[in-house]
C-alpha cells in the first residue's frame, strides 16, 4: 500500500520495497540487504517473506486486522498499546487513539484495496489484465 508496488521505493523510517521491509525485520525473514543487494527490493523474495511475517503475526495475535495493524506499525507496538489500554481487537485499539493515525488508517485502506481487487468492474474499474512476467534465474560466483 505505502510502496505504491514500486520495487525500489522508501520510506523516511528506512523502510524499503513493495512490502516495506525494515531492514532488521527483512533479515530476520531471510532477506539479504548490503552494498550490492537489497532483496527487499525482489518482488518474489519480498512478497514471500512478507507472506511468512504476515503469517507470523497472524499466529501471534489471532486475528488478520490485529496482524495488518502490526505489520503496519510493529509488533511491539500494537502489543503494548493492547496491554495499556486491554482492547482485544483493531477497531477497539484504534478508538483508543493510542496507535498512530497512518496504522489507524491502514488497516481500512488495506480492506478497499482487497474489496476493490476482487471485483473492479463494481467499482468502477476497468482492469485490463496482462500475462505474468517470465524470468530467468542467474546464479553469479564471486
Amino acid at each position: 500500500m505505502e510502496s505504491s508496488f514500486l520495487a525500489h521505493a522508501r520510506s523516511p523510517m528506512k523502510a524499503h520495497g513493495i512490502w516495506q521491509f525494515m531492514p532488521r525485520t527483512g533479515r530476520h525473514y531471510g532477506l539479504t540487504a548490503n552494498s550490492i543487494v537489497d532483496e527487499r527490493s525482489d518482488p518474489e523474495k519480498a512478497t514471500r517473506a512478507a507472506a511468512r511475517y504476515l503469517s507470523y503475526l497472524h499466529e501471534l495475535f489471532n486475528d488478520w486486522y490485529l496482524a495488518m495493524a502490526a505489520y503496519n506499525a510493529g509488533e511491539g507496538k500494537i502489543l503494548r498499546a493492547m496491554q495499556r489500554t486491554g482492547a482485544h481487537d483493531f477497531w477497539e485499539l484504534s478508538a483508543s487513539g493510542t496507535i498512530r493515525p497512518q496504522t489507524q488508517n491502514y488497516v481500512p485502506a488495506v480492506i478497499a484495496a482487497t474489496l476493490i481487487a476482487r471485483n473492479p468492474g463494481h467499482y468502477g474499474f476497468d482492469v485490463e489484465y496482462e500475462e505474468p512476467l517470465e524470468y530467468e534465474t542467474v546464479l553469479l560466483d564471486r
